[in-house]
Formats: structure tokens, C-alpha cells, sequence
């Protein structure tokens, strides 16, 4: 008690007094000891706000939510008040959202796909700029929803419009974990670096000008495969036997890549320069 009473002012903390001889006026403290008792521990606020640790601490870090008292002076710091004042004014203009609807997005997993605070997805509900939606069969904050849409366009900016190196790599048939990753680091192929605002950071992109000089260079069974129409075991096959291995410098595996100038010497026609290159 006397912790709580320091934080609330009502008695100084260098007072050297026993706690027995303390005085005060009991005007100051009879809201306090109402308040007091009300509070609960962090589990049983979880609970009223129907979220979990990690979306309580989030609450508390965007300045939504904070303890009455310090946690240091009593485990019951919480006043279930402000969890239903908060939920309270999420549910004010909420509309009925069926479960299953993919067009609404829970709060907190909204903020966490457009990786910002979860404040920046409930001012605009608090401000009328989003939507917000309530799941009846859900309660407290698990049960509080947002338009995906909505929030693409207010908290989700478009991310540079060129393939990332895992989708290029995907396209045109190699590893994207290792091979094209390698092939890229290795100085064979260009990459550009552009900043992302959807994850914050500097990624790696394959541009109109990437592509370009990837196939002017190289070619893939995959990419054979699909011009030519044949498996890719066949087409593998027929270069070995020509005599054309993979592109790996200093025996390092860059996967089922080829320079284009060696696959062009196959004989008896099997591609050309115009269709291996060739891109869509």
C-alpha cells in the first residue's frame, strides 16, 4: 500500500516514517482505495481485453494502453475500466462481420502484416478513415476487424513493381534459397537494390534491364524446356552428350544454368539464339 500511495503522491518516498505513523487525509485517498480495489493482474486484464501477453505489451508500447500504477509497487496494476473504455470505443460504429469473410482483417494481425504499431490501425478507426468491423462469435479485441482493403491503401504501400530475386528465380527455374542467390553474389548476374515501404528495409530486385542481361547471358532447362516444348531430362540429356556442361566457375553450383553462347553450339539445331533468348 505504501508503494501506491507514493506513486499517487499522497505520501513522499523519502518519508522516514513507519508505515504505523503515517498521516494523511482521508479525503485524498478514499477515490484511490476505491480504485484499488479494482485492479487486476496482467492475465486477468488479458482476459477483459480478450487478447493475448504479446497484444497487451503491443498496446501498452503504442501508448494505448498503461498500467494505473507501476508494476513495481503491486501485481494488480491494471483498472478493467480502461479495457472496457477501449473496447468500448472500437465497438461504438463497429458493423457485423461474418466469420470467414476474407475482406476483414483482425486488428492486431493487421498491424502486424503492415508492420507498424498497432496504434497507426486504430487512429483511423478512432478518426471515422477505416472501417471497423465486430465478429459476434469472438470477444474483446480478437473480435475487433478491418477492412483489408482499407488498410492496404492507408498503411500499405506499393512495393517497387519489379520481381524479387526468389520470384525471378522461381520463373526461371532455379533455387531460390541458393542457386540464383549464388549466381547474383558471385558478380554473374545484376540485381537492383531498391528500398521496400511495405517491409521498411533495402530488397533485392530483378528490373526490365536484370532480365534483359540475365538472358542475353544465360538460359535454363526450364526455360528450354519451354520453348522448345520438350522435358527437361531430354533437353539435359542432348547437351551432355554435346559435350555443354552447366555454368560453374571455380566448381561452384549454380544450378541447372547454362551460358547462352555454349548452348547455341549444340549441334543439329536444337536451339538458336532468337528462341532461347526470347522473352515474353
Amino acid at each position: 500500500m505504501r508503494g501506491l500511495l507514493v506513486s499517487e503522491g499522497v505520501i513522499d518516498a523519502d518519508d522516514e516514517r513507519n508505515d504505523a505513523r503515517l498521516t494523511f487525509p482521508s479525503a485524498e485517498v478514499d477515490d484511490l482505495m476505491n480504485v484499488f480495489e479494482q485492479l487486476v493482474g496482467s492475465k486477468e486484464m488479458q482476459r477483459r481485453l480478450g487478447c493475448g501477453e504479446q497484444q497487451l505489451e503491443a498496446l501498452v508500447e503504442a501508448g494505448i494502453l498503461a498500467p494505473r500504477f507501476p508494476s513495481d509497487v503491486t501485481r494488480r496494476p491494471w483498472n478493467p475500466a480502461d479495457a472496457e473504455a477501449f473496447l468500448g470505443g472500437l465497438y461504438a460504429n463497429a458493423q457485423d462481420t461474418p466469420a470467414g469473410d476474407q475482406a476483414w482483417k483482425q486488428v492486431h494481425r493487421a498491424s502486424v502484416r503492415c508492420r507498424v504499431k498497432i496504434n497507426k490501425v486504430l487512429e483511423p478507426i478512432w478518426d471515422g478513415a477505416l472501417s471497423v468491423g465486430r465478429r459476434h462469435d469472438l470477444r474483446g479485441c480478437a473480435s475487433v476487424f478491418v477492412r483489408r482493403s482499407e488498410v492496404d491503401v492507408l498503411l500499405r504501400p506499393e512495393r517497387p513493381n519489379h520481381r524479387t530475386l526468389s520470384e525471378f528465380a522461381s520463373e526461371v527455374g532455379l533455387n531460390k534459397h541458393r542457386e540464383l542467390r549464388l549466381l547474383v553474389d558471385h558478380g554473374h548476374a545484376p540485381i537492383t537494390v531498391l528500398y521496400n515501404p511495405q517491409t521498411h528495409r533495402r530488397d533485392r530486385y530483378v528490373t526490365e534491364d536484370d532480365t534483359a542481361a540475365f538472358h542475353s547471358r544465360f538460359t535454363t532447362l526450364k526455360l528450354l524446356s519451354a520453348r522448345l516444348g520438350q522435358s527437361s531430362r531430354s533437353i539435359s540429356q542432348r547437351l551432355k552428350a554435346a559435350g555443354i556442361e552447366r555454368f560453374q566457375p571455380g566448381e561452384t553450383d549454380f544450378g541447372p544454368v547454362y551460358l547462352l553462347a555454349d548452348v547455341e553450339l549444340v549441334p543439329h539445331g536444337l536451339v538458336s539464339r532468337d528462341l532461347v533468348s526470347k522473352w515474353d
